[in-house]
């Protein structure tokens, strides 16, 4: 009986050996771009250790790879195919990977699969109620859609989970905040920017350039010299003045949108100042 137990270990310590040394050979195949070689090995120790997970990713990635954007033909239809299907496996067991959930949103984009996409995040956003990354995946899929209302009231979903989330690092907190705020206000200088007058009644779009103005203003409270916030905030004047008819205001529009551009040009080049000077100092101490 001893060395029956003895033989089976054994037996399964060759098979873990083997998956290694066939994911390994994998590996150097994906490294080469040889990856319909890569997916046939890491399938075959898929075989040998079907609970191993990684494979699952590394398989979904190679399948990636292969998948030309936006292509019909039946090969690439099939690379996408299975590329979501691995990913969404490997997420069964890792729902916490959010690289790997972003990849996923990649390949149902990248594919033109965003319903189908879409059902699948909220669905999983159903089951994991506290996911934040979910709620934005959902809000981005809507955006690709063109979809202002879906897009805008999950992007204001995110924000709300992400006001009330955890952060160890308070700084994370910040960015994390100053970009969704800032997500919102650029999704309503969108709305309005490609919407004709007969499409989007004026009061309506003064609504939301005002929402979007107040986000990217909070976006601005959140992230000092936030260049690519007053870039858009000196956008948003520009709508204003485009569709204000008294004179007068609209040339006080004009005249802020142009103080906005000036400031975003400034923090701009403040930024890639202090970028040079931190590479300059890189490569200083590299040299020593």
């Amino acid at each position: 009986m001893l060395l029956v137990v003895v033989l089976v270990l054994l037996a399964g310590g060759c098979s873990k050996l083997r998956a290694r040394q066939l994911v390994r050979e994998a590996n150097e195949h994906y490294k080469a771009g040889r990856y319909e070689d890569a997916i046939k090995l890491y399938q075959q120790a898929e075989a040998i250790e079907p609970q191993e997970v990684r494979i699952k990713k590394f398989i979904a990635y190679a399948y990636m790879a292969l998948y030309q954007p936006g292509s019909r033909h039946p090969k690439d239809v099939a690379a996408a195919d299975n590329a979501i299907a691995y990913f969404k496996r490997y997420l069964q067991v890792r729902p916490d990977d959010q690289k790997v959930a972003q990849s996923l949103v990649t390949m149902y984009m990248n594919s033109d699969r965003l319903a189908e996409a879409i059902a699948y995040f909220k669905q999983y956003s159903t089951d994991h109620p506290n996911d934040v990354q979910a709620v934005q995946s959902i809000a981005m899929l809507y955006a690709k859609q063109g979809d202002f209302d879906a897009t805008f009231n999950w992007q204001k979903r995110y924000i709300s989970m992400l006001e009330k989330a955890s952060f160890r690092d308070p700084k994370e907190r910040k960015d994390k905040l100053a970009e969704a705020y800032y997500t919102l206000g650029v999704t309503c200088w969108e709305k309005s920017y490609s919407s004709s007058p007969e499409l989007l009644p004026l009061s309506r779009r003064l609504e939301i350039l005002n929402t979007g103005l107040s986000c990217l203003e909070k976006a601005m409270q959140f992230r000092d010299n936030y260049a690519d916030a007053m870039a858009y905030v000196n956008l948003i004047y520009r709508q204003y003045a485009k569709y204000e008819t008294d004179p007068v205001k609209q040339a006080a529009y004009t005249a802020k949108a142009n103080e906005w551009l000036a400031k975003a040009v400034s923090a701009r080049q403040a930024q890639e100042k202090q970028q040079r000077e931190e590479q300059a100092k890189k490569n200083l101490l590299e040299a020593m």
